[in-house]
């Protein structure tokens, strides 16, 4: 996971960001473990997502 999280860093020029079923909450953990943060919440097709970004 520390590898995507750098390479995902790297791509975005250190401000890294994903978009996380709001269900599943191992992965929100891991991204927070990493010291992301959500930042917004939204709906796609009748399934709510959160957006998760370092601050």
């Amino acid at each position: 996971m520390k590898s995507l999280f750098d390479e995902l860093c790297y791509q975005n020029h250190g401000k890294p960001i994903a978009f996380i079923n709001e269900d599943n909450i191992r992965s929100i953990r891991a991204h927070a473990k990493l010291g992301m943060v959500r930042i917004a919440d939204f709906n796609f097709k009748d399934t709510p997502y959160i957006l998760i970004s370092t601050l």
